[in-house]
């Protein structure tokens, strides 16, 4: 059979007809928990239990079946491409009435607990990799106590920012601060944000705050001129 067939991302789901043996695509389940199925024809593709890849509705219809159906009579669940649907249902359905369990039919056959695993094991997986990419908050108790003494800074006003800065922003707001500078106290107020260290301490930057703009310093290695100053001092 056409190997199209097996390799497009878009299936339906098939299982035997108990009654005489054919495969019909499968509609979903009824209230009772009973197979609702359909002749594997075009005209009825708007009712076929599709599967994609990118889709959940095949793990749905398998958990609701596993708990509502304990006996099963069918002879099993099988996948088709949307594709040629009709001639490999004729395909199918050759091989099943030769010999059911005929190697070449392992390719289309659908395990619903298979589909269940594999299913649990790639969201546990994309689970993992979520949490490892999601950004986890400082530990308060690594922040280094010491350097905010030393830069005159009370904890009672970090306390507020302190969500902010454990997730890796500056202080929403302004902080006191009373640095000592060769003996001598200087007041100045600013914002503050933590830093890992090598060690695993967090250390306090100052980001201090400034009354006007210092353009006589390089801004990215190139000096200002007197016309580019007064038309930044003019925003």
């Amino acid at each position: 059979m056409n190997e199209k067939i097996k390799s497009d991302d878009k299936k339906v789901l098939l299982v035997t007809n108990e009654k005489d043996g054919n495969l019909k695509a499968v509609a979903g389940l009824d209230k009772e928990g009973k197979i609702k199925t359909v002749n594997p024809i075009k005209e009825n593709e708007g009712s076929f239990l599709k599967i994609d890849k990118n889709s959940n509705v095949l793990e749905n219809f398998f958990k609701n079946f596993m708990l509502q159906v304990k006996n099963p009579k069918h002879t099993g669940f099988y996948a088709l491409s949307m594709d040629k649907l009709e001639q490999g249902v004729q395909f199918l359905e050759k091989l099943i009435r030769i010999d059911p369990n005929d190697k070449s039919l392992a390719s289309y056959k659908v395990a619903p607990q298979e589909v269940l695993n594999q299913q649990s094991q790639k969201q546990g997986q994309e689970g993992e990799s979520t949490q490892k990419n999601t950004f986890q908050p400082f530990d308060e108790n690594r922040i280094d106590k010491d350097q905010l003494k030393r830069l005159g800074v009370k904890w009672e006003d970090v306390e507020p920012n302190l969500k902010a800065m454990l997730y890796g922003h500056k202080s929403p707001q302004l902080i006191e601060m009373r640095p000592s500078i060769e003996g001598i106290e200087v007041p100045t107020k600013g914002r503050l944000s933590l830093e890992e260290t090598p060690d695993g301490s967090l250390r306090i930057i100052p980001h201090f705050y400034q009354q006007k703009p210092e353009l006589d310093a390089p801004f990215h290695g190139v000096l200002l001129t007197p016309v580019d100053k007064e038309q930044l001092l003019f925003l």
